[in-house]
């Protein structure tokens, strides 16, 4: 199980047949996919131009296929922005121009995560179905607009969506699209507008007027592109690699929220909620590049429900943050904090006193440890096959079942057994999990991965 928010802390086995060691231990590269953009006709959100109220939208997967695909708890959304804002109580009118074979969309009224909390006390987006040509939307609370356009049985043609003129632009900048001159031109001239918008191929961005205001000066573009990079780099740790269908990156977009201050930052099914009192470090390309906080909640976006059982929801969440950190060239942050000292101490301890699930709840980063030794004895490939494999596997029905799938899955991946790795640490592996790696017919390791130094990983 998953508890409903996850939080930064400071900051039965499931196998698959006929895939070789060699070709799970294949790397992986951080393909691109079709990605529907905003249409570039509707980035202008200066009130003294003509904002177009007329978009095109394509169809795509919905949140739910793209989660059972990428067999995550918590996943992108397919909610696509507009760049307009409904004030509360507001008529609009909705005009959809749409081939008689077209679904009919949804009009999302809010923005996930927007002025959230940590304790799951938040406002979902409200939705409006568009079932005929025109409709007439009027919502109590108000909020920016989004249009859900998604079929996942075939292709779909696109339509096209008009919005009447009670719906108000709101700074919105796009990536690769909207001139850095025109979205402070916007923010300078918004008004009667509570809040901003930054929108990448594969990111929504979402600030309070004031905080995008505050932070006018940083290049639009170049902060979409460190989250971009970001999102590729735990996209690759994953095995997104495009090869297969089923390992493409997502076409939807991950949500990340100003929330209320003095919250822990936090990620929950559709977004990522930043507290307002620390939004700044995820507004400034510097800070952002230094921001284990915000790798840390995308990296929960990432987590396999499969192999993510209660005691490792804070733990395995860092596999991604560390993956940014090497890319960034940065030392391990397991070299701090005096985890190495406290690894020694749990792994040389009585073996009767070892284990794993409390000491990870309570030591998350000596828990850490125990994945990236995996990484460190069985190379860079061996996280994004797992993640493939995982994709090709029915998920465990409980917590003790995870634990097991993971002992067995990480020695099919690695190519050994790796009953002893895991005994070693405290976790626990039982008969049958133990006959499972038997029949693989799998050597032990030629060095036994527990004596890895991760303070002095690459």
């Amino acid at each position: 199980m998953i508890t409903r928010l996850h939080r930064c802390r400071g900051i039965g086995s499931v196998l698959v047949a006929g895939l070789s060691a060699g070709a799970l231990l294949a790397g992986c590269s951080g393909a691109t996919s079709p990605q529907p953009a905003p249409s570039p006709s509707h980035v202008s959100s200066s009130p003294s131009s003509s904002s177009p109220r007329d978009l095109a939208f394509e169809a795509t997967p919905s949140e739910s296929a793209e989660q059972k695909r990428l067999a995550t708890t918590f996943h992108p959304d397919d909610a696509q922005p507009t760049g307009l804002y409904l004030p509360p109580n507001t008529p609009v009118t909705v005009t959809v121009d749409r081939p008689a074979d077209a679904p009919a969309p949804v009009l999302l009224v809010g923005t996930y995560g927007l002025n959230g909390t940590d304790s799951g006390e938040e406002e979902e987006p409200r939705t409006h179905e568009l079932p005929a040509a025109t409709t007439t939307v009027s919502d109590p609370t108000g909020g920016l607009l989004y249009v859900r356009y998604t079929n996942d049985g075939g292709s779909a043609p696109g339509i096209t969506v008009h919005f009447g003129e009670t719906a108000r632009p709101v700074p919105y900048h796009v990536l690769g699209a909207t001139p850095a001159a025109q979205w402070r031109s916007a923010l300078d001239a918004a008004k009667d507008v509570p809040v901003a918008q930054l929108v990448g191929e594969h990111l929504v961005l979402t600030v309070s007027l004031d905080s995008a205001r505050r932070n006018a000066g940083q290049d639009p573009d170049a902060l979409l592109r460190e989250y971009e990079h970001i999102l590729a780099v735990e996209d690759t740790i994953s095995g997104l690699d495009g090869k297969d269908p089923r390992d493409r990156r997502s076409p939807l977009r991950y949500f990340v929220s100003e929330g209320r201050a003095g919250i822990n930052p936090n990620a929950y099914y559709p977004r990522v909620c930043y507290p307002s009192d620390s939004i700044d470090e995820v507004l400034n390309v510097p800070t952002l590049k230094e921001s284990w906080g915000m790798w840390h909640e995308l990296g929960h976006m990432h987590q396999q429900t499969a192999w993510t059982w209660d005691a490792v929801t804070e733990v395995t969440v860092n596999v991604y943050s560390l993956a940014v950190q090497r890319d960034a060239g940065r030392p391990s942050r397991l070299a701090d904090d005096g985890t190495p000292a406290e690894v020694r101490t749990y792994l040389t301890g009585p073996a009767a006193r070892r284990s794993y699930d409390p000491m990870a709840d309570k030591q998350p980063f000596v828990g850490l440890t125990m994945f990236e030794q995996l990484r460190l004895a069985f190379g860079d490939g061996f996280y994004p096959e797992l993640h493939r494999l995982t994709r090709r596997s029915a998920t465990p029905a409980t917590a003790e079942e995870a634990g097991q799938y993971f002992a067995v899955n990480a020695s099919r991946v690695s190519g050994r057994n790796l009953t002893g790795f895991f005994t070693a640490w405290g976790l626990p592996v039982n008969a049958k999990t133990r006959a499972d790696v038997t029949a693989l017919g799998l050597p032990a390791p030629e060095q036994d991965p527990t004596t890895l130094a991760v303070a002095k990983a690459p």
